[in-house]
């Protein structure tokens, strides 16, 4: 028989144990203290409690970055680490932490750790190396996309949400030389990407092609984020229509087995998927039909990590009606300028009952104050 009280006992027990170990540097620890770790996030999601989830990934990732202090790093010394099952066990681990940090990064709007952890550095000799880091499968085509967007969120916690505001001082060209480097490293990586979808042309590998409906979804997002990163206007986003209806497209397209069920069941996957690219689409595109799309396929888009499919639909319908108040329901883009809302902040864990959203916005059309307006969204 199922008892709250002994469950929180045995979990409280467990996390006790874990801390004990943590410290160790004995390798077969090292591996039971950076599973559990994952196991915890893991639990603590599906329990609704992402602020304890991010705990835990907290200290998985402190524990990665206290074993990349004990190695010099592989792209310094040219040396990599020895192939055994201890050392393959922590590169599969460090990517796990990387997707997990991604995800807490895109639900809270900005990086979660002080130093990213580098997978590059778990990497194991004999290794197969392709030319010109080309992609052989999805699963290469993801860990490199993770790569680009742990670099993405960097950069937008540390130059992004300054200078975009920042209009007394022009921004350094430092922080531009930054951003067009990571534009860079985006194309580089569509270019191999695109080759690998040239080599798998004709598959009728359904999950594989679904897989890279999904990494094209979140390159999109990360392109229009990193092409707006530095433009004080919401009106930037306006210019990119044409890439906001691909990714409700290739949704459509991901979501279609779900799409007109009368009985949705519950659905969870831990890596990132379409949640995040079509919120975010609900939230920058002001084009009415491609933004309720994206609502609508949100709501059956189960849960991803922390992200909650039938949550952010909520969330994103209250802003899309907030923003479209008494605008042409045709209106493509022409939500004006001061009705925008710049940024939405809602609670990490996920309530029952109603959800607390903070909405900002200019408070005119000329002016470069800012009104922050609290909103109570009711469940059902």
């Amino acid at each position: 028989m199922y008892s709250p009280v002994l469950h929180t006992k045995k979990y409280n027990d467990a996390l006790q144990c874990l801390n004990r170990r943590i410290v160790s540097d004995d390798p077969d620890i090292l591996e039971e203290t950076l599973t559990a770790c994952l196991l915890f996030i893991l639990y603590d999601v599906l329990r609704g409690d992402n602020l304890a989830a991010l705990v835990h990934l907290k200290g998985g990732l402190q524990t990665l970055r206290s074993l990349q202090a004990r190695f010099p790093a592989t792209a310094q010394t040219g040396v990599r680490r020895e192939r055994n099952s201890h050392n393959a066990f922590l590169e599969q681990v460090a990517h796990c932490f990387v997707r997990l940090d991604i995800q807490a990064s895109s639900l809270i709007d900005g990086a979660v750790t002080n130093l990213p952890v580098r997978v590059e550095e778990f990497a194991m000799a004999d290794e197969p190396e392709q030319p010109n880091h080309a992609f052989t499968t999805v699963e290469q085509a993801r860990d490199g996309l993770m790569k680009q967007l742990s670099a993405m969120y960097d950069f937008l916690r540390f130059h992004s949400f300054h200078w975009r505001y920042e209009l007394s001082t022009p921004t350094p060209d430092h922080v531009l030389a930054d951003r067009q480097q990571q534009m860079n490293e985006l194309a580089h990586w569509l270019h191999n990407f695109s080759l690998l979808l040239q080599n798998q042309r004709g598959s009728t590998n359904l999950a594989d092609t679904q897989s890279c409906h999904i990494l094209r979804m979140q390159y999109i997002a990360s392109l229009i984020r990193l092409s707006t990163s530095l433009e004080p206007e919401e009106t930037a986003y306006d210019h990119f229509l044409g890439e906001f209806q691909e990714i409700v497209d290739l949704g459509s397209f991901v979501l279609a087995s779900k799409i007109g069920q009368k009985a949705r069941k519950f659905t969870f996957a831990v890596d990132l998927g379409v949640i995040y690219p079509l919120y975010f689409t609900a939230f920058k595109c002001r084009c009415h039909r491609t933004r309720w799309r994206a609502i609508e396929l949100l709501k059956v888009a189960g849960r991803e990590g922390p992200w909650d499919g039938v949550r952010m639909a909520l969330i994103a319908a209250k802003i899309a009606s907030l923003e479209e108040h008494g605008t042409p329901s045709t209106a493509d883009g022409e939500v004006p300028e001061n009705l925008r809302i710049h940024g939405a902040v809602f609670p990490i864990n996920a309530n029952e009952g109603q959800i607390g959203l903070e909405c900002c916005s200019k408070a005119g059309k000329e002016s470069q104050d800012w009104i922050w307006v609290h909103h109570v969204i009711d469940q059902e």
